[in-house]
């Protein structure tokens, strides 16, 4: 069983394609920064800071890997 860790950041369905876009923008640069590479990967994390349309594909890869976990597991959310 293969396990990544992704974190990311998502907007609200309907955000301005402009906006999506100087966020990624602003994002990539963060987490190609020298300094940035260097503060996350002390906190463990293997930065690589891809597009937004790269990232919907993996959420889109990963989705139903998940499902399958959650379903053989029975995992219910108890709020």
């Amino acid at each position: 069983f293969d396990v990544d860790q992704l974190v990311g950041v998502l907007a609200p369905a309907g955000t301005p394609s402009a906006i999506v876009q100087l966020l990624a923008t602003k994002l990539r640069d963060a987490v190609r920064d020298p300094n940035g590479i260097t503060r996350l990967r002390r906190a463990g994390f293997d930065p690589v800071g891809t597009t937004p349309e790269e990232f919907r594909a993996v959420i889109a890869r990963e989705l139903p890997k998940w499902r399958e976990v959650i379903s053989r597991a029975g995992i219910r959310l108890d709020l």
